[in-house]
């Protein structure tokens, strides 16, 4: 079976309670990105990376504090 991005997107954000409202807010980015990439798959690697970053690091009822070196900052283009 096959998943995509906008599938995985839509799941994590469901199961951390967020609303597309609050993840834009938290990522950066505006809730109708959320929905385009939840509804086609068709962002950009920066805007997923920032939503990722976010939920794979937020806690529910805990304060989100964005990692200090952004997922995408880690990725290496010299080795590509």
């Amino acid at each position: 079976m096959e998943i995509y991005i906008k599938d995985k997107l839509r799941q994590r954000r469901v199961l951390l309670n967020l609303s597309r409202e609050k993840l834009g807010e938290l990522a950066g980015v505006s809730s109708q990105l959320i929905y385009r990439a939840e509804k086609d798959g068709n962002i950009y690697m920066n805007s997923y990376f920032k939503m990722h970053d976010v939920l794979v690091n937020y806690k529910r009822g805990m304060p989100y504090t964005p990692p200090q070196v952004a997922t995408f900052d880690t990725f290496d283009e010299e080795n590509y």
